[in-house]
């Protein structure tokens, strides 16, 4: 069906029931000769505004301006996660864990709004709402406020189907004559544990990751460890004479998300040394180059073998 917009264009809808490898994609339209075009997403390469691609999300495309004049304006600016009471207290949301979660939310109209009441809602099945309403009062033109003193709350299952969950937040305002929603992408850790083998030949290295400092301002230091593979022999094909190992290397990679999942940031390990602590310093930019906003961001070192690491790390301006 045509939906006219004021240029005369029709308006295209991607909806997204359910996604399958959208880190190595291609999404957009272009035109008959190949030329000129919109490009949203290339390669798990996103603009800095864009939402990444999940189970459950739409993507609009359309030349309808903004309905933002001489009206409120609430987008989300930050989040945090408190898991001191259901967690660990590492600030991660992880397996199992009930966590709290605060949102952050800007009034970027022209007009107060009162009365902001903000419901959460999610079609993922790999975390449970507990409490799905919360209070922001009254927000005055630019003024940030937040749920702190009455924060979402959610459950993580033990052994979550996504890494990735979509949560939208609708809000209501002006005795329900304003309306808005907000969307987020609630990254959940979940780390291989490894154990050592009964059989002495059978181990691996634990794997180590250490920002510092943390919180930081203009660059920090982001130490790791990759583990030798040589050392690791596959028990299928022992006999009483013959040990065979691998000699095939990992193939390590280290990214950096912002707080909606998406990669800002990819890093070259190609040239570090197995079984050697090694470095890289990160100047709090992204990979075109540009200086990202302050805020929590989210390194993730993965050894190429079994386990994964993930640091959160605050960068300041």
């Amino acid at each position: 069906m045509y939906y006219p917009t004021p240029t005369g264009d029709g308006e295209i809808l991607f909806m997204y029931n359910t996604t399958d490898n959208p880190y190595s994609c291609t999404i957009g339209i272009e035109d008959e000769t190949e030329t000129r075009g919109l490009q949203y997403v290339y390669n798990n390469d996103y603009d800095p505004d864009a939402m990444p691609i999940i189970n459950g999300r739409a993507l609009l495309i359309t030349t309808k301006p903004p309905t933002s004049q001489h009206s409120p304006w609430i987008n989300l600016t930050n989040y945090t996660i408190n898991d001191s009471l259901g967690g660990n207290n590492n600030g991660i949301p992880e397996p199992g864990e009930t966590i709290e979660l605060t949102i952050y939310i800007r009034n970027g109209g022209d007009t107060i709004v009162s009365n902001v009441n903000g419901i959460l809602n999610t079609n993922s099945m790999s975390v449970s709402l507990i409490d799905t309403i919360a209070d922001f009062g009254d927000i005055d033109i630019g003024q940030v406020v937040n749920n702190s003193s009455n924060p979402y709350i959610l459950q993580i299952t033990e052994n979550p189907a996504d890494t990735l969950v979509g949560l939208i937040i609708h809000f209501s305002g002006n005795d329900g004559n304003y309306s808005t929603s907000a969307y987020l992408t609630l990254r959940i850790h979940s780390e291989v544990k490894i154990e050592e083998s009964s059989n002495s030949h059978f181990a691996f290295r634990n794997t180590q990751l250490e920002v510092f400092p943390n919180p930081f301002r203009n660059h920090c230091m982001i130490k790791f460890q990759i583990p030798s593979t040589k050392s690791q022999t596959n028990s299928n094909y022992q006999n009483s004479n013959k040990e065979v190992t691998s000699d095939q290397y990992p193939v390590a990679s280290m990214k950096i998300f912002d707080i909606t999942g998406r990669v800002v940031k990819s890093f070259n390990l190609e040239s570090c040394i197995q079984n050697q602590v090694s470095s890289i310093i990160w100047s709090g930019d992204d990979d075109m180059g540009r200086k990202l906003p302050a805020g929590i961001y989210f390194v993730c070192f993965e050894d190429g073998a079994t386990t994964k690491k993930i640091e959160k790390a605050i960068l300041l301006r």
